[in-house]
């Protein structure tokens, strides 16, 4: 009895292990990977077009009499 205790808590050791390098391997991977991140462009599209606002702010309008 002692014995397939031991195979038991063996097999469910090996199969933990297993399972934590999966684990780990797949969050190293998502870590490492680049990102393509479409938020990036949408920022730089918005700065840009509110520096052309601000710009067509400044120069854009008649000046008062």
């Amino acid at each position: 009895m002692t014995n397939l205790t031991n195979q038991l808590v063996k097999q469910q050791k090996e199969k933990a292990v297993t399972k934590g390098k999966e684990t780990l391997n797949s969050i190293i991977t998502n870590a490492t990977k680049p990102k393509s991140d479409s938020t990036k462009t949408n920022v730089k599209e918005d700065v840009k077009a509110k520096a052309g606002e601000l710009l067509n702010g400044f120069f854009g309008k008649k000046k008062k009499e």
